[in-house]
C-alpha cells in the first residue's frame, strides 16, 4: 500500500485533510493534525518499506528523527489515552482492509474525540 493512501485513510477518520498531515510549517499544532501525522508516520513506517528518511521527505521534509518521534509518541498515545488507541486501531483496521466506508466502519465522523487533554487511565 502506497503512502499516499494510508494518509487518505488517516485523513479520512482522523477528519482532518491530507494536506494538513503533510504541512510542513509548524503552525500546525492543533492536536487532531499532530494526532493524525503521527498515526499515519507509524502506519506508513509499519505497512510500506520506506526508510526513516524516505518518510521524513514523503511528510514535507521532516527530520528522520522527527518519524521516529512520531512513531514513539504514537505508541505511548495508545498504551496511554483509550481515545487515541481505539482510533488508532480503527485506522489500522481500515488499512489492513484495502477497502474502506469510513462512515460504516467507524461510526463517526468527522473527528469526534477529544484527545486536547492527555492523561493516565
Amino acid at each position: 500500500m502506497s503512502p499516499a493512501t494510508i494518509t487518505k485513510i488517516v485523513s479520512d477518520i482522523f477528519g482532518v485533510d491530507v494536506s494538513e498531515i503533510r504541512q510542513q510549517t509548524h503552525l500546525d499544532r492543533a492536536d487532531r493534525v499532530v494526532f493524525a501525522r503521527f498515526a499515519a508516520i507509524t502506519l506508513c513506517r509499519q505497512k510500506t518499506t520506506m526508510s526513516l528518511s524516505q518518510l521524513g521527505r514523503f511528510f514535507r521534509n521532516k527530520n528522520h528523527s522527527t518519524v521516529i518521534n512520531a512513531m514513539k509518541v504514537c505508541s505511548y498515545l495508545c498504551e496511554t489515552n483509550r481515545a487515541y488507541a481505539a482510533l488508532f486501531d480503527t485506522t489500522l483496521h481500515a488499512v489492513n482492509s484495502s477497502e474502506i466506508d469510513v462512515l460504516q466502519l467507524t461510526g463517526f465522523y468527522p473527528f469526534v474525540y477529544d484527545l486536547t487533554t492527555i492523561h493516565d487511565d
